[in-house]
């Protein structure tokens, strides 16, 4: 397994941890998180998130 996938899978692995309530947000509390008032804002940190946490693994 290359270096890359190892810190591909860590990520992952942070990821899954970070969003304990499986909404695909990241909740560092523990309550749980309220539903995002506008959906689509969310959608975009999301995408903000994932490109951060890419740009971490991409980095190495």
């Amino acid at each position: 397994m290359s270096e890359t996938q190892v810190d591909q899978q860590r990520a992952m692995a942070w990821f899954a941890a970070v969003d304990t309530d499986h909404s695909g947000r990241l909740s560092l509390s523990d309550e749980p998180s309220q539903p995002a008032a506008n959906p689509q804002n969310q959608m975009g940190e999301d995408m903000m998130w994932r490109h951060a946490l890419e740009h971490l693994i991409q980095e190495g």
